[in-house]
Order: C-alpha cells, then sequence, then structure tokens
C-alpha cells in the first residue's frame, strides 16, 4: 500500500483551509493572541516615542539650564556687575543669563484686608527673568526699566494669587511694609520651579534684600550646556574663577533608560499574561477540534497517512492560528501607535525588530498549543477512531 506523502505546502494549504472553515470561531480563539502582539506593538512604540520626547522635553528646560554661584568657603570680589555679565552673555550658545538674589520669605497683606501671609519672593534682573522664562495669564513682565529703578513691582504664581486674593494686575499689596504693585500673574516657568508658590519681583525692589547668595542664571541652546558650564565662571570672574561654582547639566540620558526599563518591565508582563491566555486557548480549541475530528483522522490513517502527518497536520493548524492572531495584533497595534502619535502630534517610533517579535511569538505560543492535541491526534487507533463515524 502506497503511503502518504505530504509536503509543506499541502500542511499549509490545509491549516489555511481549516482555520478559514472556522471563520469567527478562529478569531475568537486567537483573541489572546492578538490582544498581546497588539500590546507588544503599541505599548512599544509608545515606549521609544515618548523616551523621545521626554528627552527632547528635557533637554529643552532642564539640560539647558547653568547656575553659578560662589563655591564653599570662598570670598570672592564682585562678580555680578554688568560687564561681567556681558562677557557670559558672549559665549557662544548662551542665550539668556541674569542674576537672582538670595530668595525671601516676607510677610504680606493685601490692604484694606486684615491678615498677613508668607510670601517667598526671588529678586532677579531682566536676564534671570527672561531664562526663567514664566508663561502669563495676565499682565506684563517687568522689563529692565523696572531693575535700574528698583520698583517695587511684583509678579505673583497663581497659587500665591489665590493666597492674596488677587484677581487681576494692578493690585497693591503690602510687603513688609512697603506697597508694591503687582504687574502679572504667572501659571508656569521654563526653569526654577520654586518660584511656583512665590513671586518674582525686581532685583533691589524688596526693602531688606539680602546681598548675600546672589547667583547667576544662564540658559544655553541645547547642546552647548556642556562648554558653557566649563567657561562660565572663567568669564564672571577671570582673576579668580576657582572661587565661583557651576551646576553641571543634568544629563537625560539616565533618565530616558530608567523610563524605558519600566516601561518594558510591564510591556513583557502584559505581553506574557495574554500570551498564555492565547495558548490556552488555541490548546482548548485545537483539542475539542481533534475530538470532532476523531473519524476524519482515523480515516487519512486508513487511506496511508502516517502518525506523524497527523502530528505535523495539527501542529500545522496551531501554528497557522498563532501565525494569524500575531499578524492581526501587530497590525492592530501598529494602527493605534500611528493613531495616538498623530493625535498628539508626535512623530511615532518603532523598532522594526518588535513587529519581527511579535510574530515570532505569536508561532511560538501555535507550537507550543498544538503538542498536546497533535500528541493525542497522533495515537488514535484508526479503527477505534472509525468506529466514532
Amino acid at each position: 500500500m502506497t503511503r502518504w506523502r505530504i509536503s509543506p505546502a499541502d500542511l499549509a494549504r490545509e491549516a489555511a483551509a481549516s482555520v478559514r472553515a472556522q471563520g469567527v470561531r478562529s478569531l475568537l480563539v486567537i483573541a489572546g493572541v492578538i490582544v498581546a502582539a497588539a500590546t507588544l506593538v503599541t505599548t512599544s512604540g509608545l515606549s521609544a516615542t515618548l523616551s523621545k520626547q521626554v528627552s527632547a522635553e528635557f533637554d529643552g528646560y532642564q539640560a539647558t539650564e547653568i547656575v553659578v554661584g560662589e563655591a564653599p568657603g570662598s570670598d570672592p570680589p564682585a562678580w555680578t556687575e554688568t560687564s561681567d555679565l556681558d562677557r557670559v552673555r558672549a559665549l557662544s550658545g548662551v542665550v539668556h543669563a541674569g542674576v537672582m538674589a538670595a530668595p525671601a520669605t516676607v510677610l504680606a497683606e493685601r490692604p484694606p484686608r486684615d491678615g498677613l501671609f508668607e510670601l517667598p519672593v526671588q529678586p532677579v534682573d531682566a536676564g534671570a527673568l527672561a531664562a526663567i522664562g514664566p508663561r502669563l495669564v495676565a499682565g506684563s513682565v517687568f522689563n529692565p526699566f523696572h531693575v535700574r529703578t528698583r520698583a517695587p513691582v511684583l509678579m505673583l504664581s497663581e497659587s500665591a494669587a489665590r493666597r492674596a486674593g488677587v484677581t487681576r494686575p494692578g493690585t497693591m499689596l503690602r510687603v513688609s511694609g512697603t506697597e508694591m504693585t503687582v504687574v502679572a500673574v504667572y501659571a508656569d516657568v521654563n526653569r526654577q520651579d520654586q518660584v511656583m508658590i512665590g513671586a518674582l519681583a525686581p532685583l533691589g525692589a524688596l526693602p531688606a534684600e539680602s546681598q548675600d547668595g546672589a547667583r547667576v542664571l544662564i540658559e544655553t541652546q541645547p547642546g552647548a550646556a556642556a562648554a558653557v558650564h566649563d567657561r562660565a565662571a572663567l568669564a564672571l570672574l577671570p582673576e579668580r574663577s576657582e572661587a565661583l561654582s557651576a551646576s553641571r547639566p543634568l544629563d537625560a540620558s539616565g533618565f530616558r533608560v530608567g523610563i524605558e526599563s519600566r516601561v518594558r518591565t510591564l510591556v513583557l508582563a502584559v505581553v506574557g499574561v495574554a500570551m498564555v491566555m492565547g495558548t490556552i486557548s488555541i490548546a482548548s480549541s485545537a483539542v475539542s477540534s481533534v475530538y470532532a475530528r476523531t473519524a476524519e483522522l482515523g480515516l487519512r490513517s486508513v487511506l496511508g497517512a502516517l502518525r506523524r502527518h497527523v502530528f505535523a497536520q495539527i501542529m500545522a493548524e496551531t501554528l497557522v492560528l498563532g501565525l494569524a492572531g500575531a499578524a492581526i495584533g501587530a497590525f492592530l497595534g501598529f494602527a493605534v501607535l500611528v493613531a495616538t502619535c498623530t493625535w498628539q502630534g508626535w512623530r511615532p517610533v518603532l523598532d522594526p525588530g518588535v513587529l519581527g517579535l511579535a510574530l515570532l511569538s505569536g508561532a511560538f505560543a501555535g507550537l507550543i498549543a498544538g503538542v498536546p492535541p497533535a500528541w493525542r491526534a497522533m495515537r488514535l487507533q484508526p479503527v477505534d477512531a472509525l468506529r466514532r463515524q
């Protein structure tokens, strides 16, 4: 009797026909694999995209900020004069530079209301104010004229304005016994987040402003912070640059790696759970299919199919199910990634290897799921199988 010879192409055609014949039931069976592949592609893409966005934002703010102050134990001569600041502003890559006095917490009240409240105030000149970059909701920033004349004006953060009962610019506040006019209210800043709970004032405008602890705030262009950091102290105080200390720009790479690591762990956990569910679903469906097709499998054996042919047929069917689920899931995940990035105005970033990993994971799930039902089908005795017909 002639034994069957079945090629891989025949196996693929039979497996595809079997999956198509089940229609909607096949989609339900591979739902877990679809979810796993879609989750893998979407979250991996969003992780890569967000890390790029976070780095861009980080570079745009934190990595472009340098603060120069006195080194511990030093007693430098004057180093925050206009000529000193002009030398810093002349450095390549510097956008803004200015002086910040030591912050002070003062007692303030809004006449004719009674009741004092504490108000943290940061005195700054026009250059430092430009570097801080307050985002106004009302009013306008004070200018170099206010700084030169030490005008009694204030810019309040939204939280400070709420505490003072200020709803619009032009309101008068009594700060440490001195009448000061609110010229603006701001909702956010680009740097120096501590001013979000207090106020900004022109340098020298506070009644008892301390000259100790002055600092120079420098905003640089992206990528120029490291070079400016190395030359800032020398530009401000050429004769005693060692008496000054410049803060080193923060590195965004470690921040980005930390985000990617946490997201990757979450992705693997979610994908693992979904893939296990998909594998169990495919295996359960394949076992049911073998039981329902017992007579068919027995007839194949009678007609010459070897046990390995039956085993290969069931394995091919579960492999096709796994691959189909992974392909559908990868497509859906990519579509969600593109739609999300388009909505947010981001440029989507996705490693092509993730798509390959999704397909390989689906194929692996299909193969693992196919072993128990294929083993069962291979061990069926043709006579026993045909008796069920």
